[in-house]
């Protein structure tokens, strides 16, 4: 089995459903609560969707298995998911935002609908329930794929693989490993450009750590049903403070485990000082419900 430490070239993209989070204070450009009541009509909702794509229409992605379509305001840390027809809750939409409260950073959720209430609830919960993946998991079924070596193994090397691949800039062979449904999502080109965006943002890269390794079956809100394992890392890139990730396998009709999702929160080096300003210690929780206590850097005295 290879080692766990991933050396070399690692990498990102953002869970498209979430995003990832590089921390910003700016104020928001589309309003995160633009209704007094969850309850709304079918012309707010319109209206709403509307607003959110004249803005931020070149982000949009259509999610047709999910029948969702997601915008996201990189800049502010704000991201929306709307219902599509098709879908129980439709007509309803749910949105997230990074909010700096004192230097603690904390995720904000609201929602509206006017379809019905109960299939909206599932659908807010959705969200709900992948924060608390990401903070501690609940009581799950395990495939038998959870007691092998074998299969840790070979999805330990697929990992290594996928991001190899992804940090070396061989995109072709990584977008290959990626499953269809996240292919559909988004075309070759576009992903193409907003990794090699984000890489070059983040710097060199510099390794990635397996953390854990945990496998589900039928997980209730994943995006088609079977085994999945979730492989947890820590993330180094050459300017970022703070990096962690998680990359979701599906074992598809073939037998094949393909990438399902991968999630990367970021951090900066010039926000985490702000953040640690007149502080020892601080807590951050990214986009996607994942909570870091961070001891913060010493400081020398005057």
């Amino acid at each position: 089995m290879r080692d766990a430490r991933i050396r070399r070239r690692p990498r990102l993209t953002a869970l498209w459903l979430v995003g990832c989070a590089i921390v910003s204070t700016h104020a928001a450009a589309q309003e995160f609560q633009p209704f007094p009541e969850a309850q709304v009509t079918v012309e707010q909702w319109q209206a709403y969707l509307a607003e959110v794509r004249a803005k931020l229409g070149v982000t949009e992605k259509t999610f047709a298995d999910e029948h969702l379509t997601v915008f996201e305001d990189r800049g502010r840390q704000m991201y929306f998911a709307f219902t599509l027809p098709g879908h129980p809750a439709h007509p309803a939409w749910v949105t997230r935002r990074i909010v700096d409260n004192g230097g603690d950073i904390d995720t904000e959720q609201i929602g509206y609908f006017a379809g019905d209430e109960q299939q909206f609830a599932a659908l807010y919960e959705s969200y709900r329930d992948l924060t608390k993946r990401m903070q501690g998991e609940p009581e799950r079924d395990e495939p038998p794929e959870a007691q092998s070596d074998d299969a840790r193994s070979r999805i330990a090397e697929l990992t290594q693989d996928y991001l190899v691949a992804h940090d070396a800039g061989d995109f072709e062979h990584a977008y290959a490993m990626l499953a269809p449904s996240m292919q559909r999502s988004a075309p070759y080109g576009e992903w193409r450009g907003h990794v090699a965006e984000s890489l070059a943002r983040f710097g060199k890269p510099e390794g990635h750590d397996v953390l854990k390794i945990t496998w589900y079956k039928d997980p209730p809100n994943a995006e088609v049903p079977g085994t999945n394992a979730a492989v947890d890392l820590a993330c180094h890139y050459e300017k970022l403070a703070i990096c962690n990730e998680v990359v979701i396998f599906h074992r598809d009709k073939d037998g094949e485990f393909r990438v399902q999702r991968h999630e990367q929160n970021t951090l900066d080096p010039e926000t985490l000082t702000r953040l640690c300003a007149k502080k020892e210690h601080t807590r951050i929780e990214f986009a996607g419900g994942a909570k870091i206590d961070i001891t913060c850097p010493t400081r020398s005295s005057d």
